[in-house]
């Protein structure tokens, strides 16, 4: 179909696709039901996230006489230091369940010339949260870390990126969305629903923060996420097509419980 026509359609002109239909209150969900690859399993819980920049600034000289310069991949060295000394202590201890807090330094860039003493580098972390951590007191425990280390005031800068908070049932697995769909996985499969933990974020994470159900669903598994040659059995497929109808009349009242 192109464009013009689901205009005409939709009677209306289309929207771009990252207009924030949540943001604009078009869209008020009591359940959230997203597709995932859980193998038609479900995922009830999620970690939040950060990401963060770090960028020092030095002074660039010839590699020859490096004391002439300030190397500022060095300095981001010490800082990265501290900072993972830091956790390596303080996220042991940030367990619920079987979920972790975590961290993971995964981009790191710096220098100009092999010969040359860096004047600028930059690193970008992601932090993994626990549903009971908020992102912006996790920027901020970021921060206070990196300025603990004790490099001098502007050779350095942290920046926030992005960040979603993490979420959990609002009544411990008892909602009417997760009820209907261990009721429709049970009816298919004649096995009762399993419980998987997410080792990634969905876009559930954009509606964390409302209290409401958020439940990820549907074929395949999740090991094969961002691989090449993925695949979805046809059978979990079918499977898949067949529960998300009997959840979504259970919901609509009708079918019994």
């Amino acid at each position: 179909m192109n464009v013009a026509k689901a205009t005409e359609l939709v009677g209306e002109p289309l929207r771009r696709p990252d207009v924030d239909l949540r943001a604009s209150g078009k869209v008020k969900p009591d359940v959230l039901i997203l597709g995932a690859q859980t193998e038609n399993q479900l995922i009830v819980a999620e970690r939040g996230v950060l990401w963060a920049r770090i960028t020092t600034s030095g002074k660039a000289a010839h590699a020859g006489n490096p004391a002439a310069g300030d190397n500022a991949i060095l300095r981001m060295m010490r800082l990265v230091g501290g900072l993972q000394t830091f956790y390596d202590r303080a996220l042991r201890k940030r367990l619920m369940g079987a979920m972790q807090s975590t961290v993971n330094v995964g981009m790191f860039h710096g220098g100009h010339n092999t010969n040359v003493v860096p004047s600028a580098c930059a690193v970008e972390i992601d932090r993994r949260l626990l549903p009971r951590e908020n992102v912006k007191t996790a920027f901020a425990e970021l921060r206070e870390v990196i300025d603990a280390v004790g490099e001098p005031k502007g050779s350095y800068k942290v920046e926030f990126l992005t960040g979603t908070n993490g979420f959990v049932p609002p009544k411990a697995r008892r909602g009417i969305g997760v009820s209907a769909l261990r009721t429709a996985i049970t009816a298919r499969t004649g096995k009762e629903a399993v419980f998987l933990n997410a080792t990634g974020v969905s876009d559930g994470r954009y509606f964390a923060d409302d209290g409401i159900e958020i439940i990820n669903f549907g074929p395949g598994s999740g090991a094969q996420g961002h691989a090449a040659n993925e695949s979805v059995p046809v059978a979990q497929m079918e499977d898949a097509a067949h529960i998300l109808l009997d959840a979504v009349e259970r919901l609509n009242g009708l079918l019994s419980a």
